[in-house]
């Protein structure tokens, strides 16, 4: 066989899926909500490591897959680290029921909120193919907080349905405690999915937190 034909048949065989050719998938690592929160740090470029533990993961090769076993008030917290050349993390919501609930100790403030991204994490949300997920946060809280300098893409054709607190925004910033700005909030882009957002008493939909100057999100779709 001539050595250009050689190379035709090794081209075809790499687009037929025979021979990987260097382009792994990415790995997808499920995980219970039911078992406890999620809490994802950014600890470099291109690495990040889950609740605290030692093993490292690549942030581009894996693909976090999320499911809860009924209602749980357990959350899911993207800490960026201000990390700001860090890649995204992919998320996929695969059937999640989060109710938050008040938190009177400041070391767990975070389950305010069912998912916060803050300190410039970039995430993509998925919102997997026939499931419906919920998000319910408490008064002054958002469903989804998405905090100024952090960036959240969400796609998938799934269902999500979120109830954001009252003077908090359903996706965005919380309301503004003791007198204090509402938080303004990071890009939003919306480009696919099935979101109903419940606006609470005095809350918006989308945006920065009630109680002062909330900055609005970036959204589509």
């Amino acid at each position: 066989m001539k050595r250009n034909n050689l190379f035709a048949v090794l081209i075809l065989v790499c687009l037929f899926g025979l021979l990987s050719c260097g382009m792994a998938a990415a790995a997808e690592v499920p995980y219970d909500l039911s078992s406890g929160d999620l809490k994802i740090n950014v600890t470099n470029t291109n690495t990040m490591t889950i609740n605290g533990g030692r093993t490292s993961y690549s942030i581009s090769d894996t693909v976090i897959s999320v499911n809860s076993s009924g209602i749980t008030n357990n959350a899911i917290y993207i800490d960026g680290r201000n990390q700001t050349s860090a890649n995204t993390i992919q998320i996929i919501l695969n059937g999640v029921d989060i109710e938050a609930q008040y938190q009177s100790k400041t070391s767990l403030s975070y389950k305010q909120n069912p998912i916060s991204i803050v300190n410039r994490a970039k995430v993509n949300l998925e919102i997997k193919e026939d499931t419906v997920n919920s998000l319910k946060a408490p008064d002054w809280y958002a469903a989804i907080r998405v905090s100024n300098g952090t960036q959240m893409t969400m796609n998938g054709t799934g269902t999500l349905n979120i109830q954001g607190g009252s003077y908090a925004a359903g996706i965005g910033g919380n309301a503004g405690l003791n007198n204090a700005a509402g938080e303004s909030t990071g890009s939003i882009t919306i480009n696919d999915g099935i979101i109903n957002i419940n606006v609470a008493e005095y809350s918006i939909g989308i945006g920065g937190g009630a109680g002062g100057i909330g900055s609005v999100g970036k959204y589509s779709g």
